[in-house]
């Protein structure tokens, strides 16, 4: 009858035990993502992208650059439409809850030298450190290639974008009346 009682007993440890350590990788699991999930661009999602460049062009790219094709970047995957500087393009989207809220472009320019491209979070959405989330998800994945450094450029006058880039890591490296070159080292 004893052994039958701690059988018993062990059993219900035991499934107490199951049922906290569920909870917690859950509860944990949750906490640590918030309902965002990062994933690799699909066809579906250039509505988004397209609707984001249209409405903050001047961020984006700007008048200066009167070649640049949204078209062809999306089309091709690539860096530029300009074949000289075309490079393999990955392109992640950021989900909350299963919409679409944010997106990251980047690119390895060489064995040694990545580029974040672009980086685009919807208005409404701004401020929860989402554009936080993609560049850490970008910045890994380049080291993880191989990369040595990373290059992001925005303007001069996008302060909020290069303090999210300097609590990344990114060190300013150049800078002109337009402008501003961060640079990050990849750990070793």
């Amino acid at each position: 009858m004893i052994w039958k009682n701690k059988k018993i007993a062990l059993s219900i440890v035991l499934l107490l035990g199951v049922v906290s350590a569920s909870s917690y990788v859950f509860y944990r699991h949750r906490q640590t993502l918030g309902n965002v999930t990062i994933q690799r661009y699909a066809t579906g999602d250039d509505q988004m992208i397209r609707t984001f460049f249209k409405d903050n062009w001047y961020w984006m790219v700007g008048d200066e650059c009167v070649d640049f094709s949204l078209d062809y970047v999306l089309t091709h995957m690539v860096s530029s439409n300009r074949p000289q500087d075309a490079r393999p393009l990955t392109i992640d989207m950021l989900y909350k809850d299963k919409k679409t809220i944010a997106f990251i472009m980047y690119f390895q320019k060489d064995s040694f030298n990545g580029k974040i491209l672009f980086v685009g979070v919807q208005q409404n959405w701004r401020g929860h450190g989402y554009s936080g989330k993609l560049t850490q998800h970008a910045l890994k994945t380049l080291c993880a290639q191989g990369c040595i450094n990373v290059e992001i450029v925005t303007r001069v006058q996008n302060t909020s974008a290069q303090a999210a880039y300097v609590k990344a890591g990114f060190v300013e490296i150049a800078r002109d009346n337009t402008y501003v070159t961060l640079m990050y080292k990849c750990p070793r």
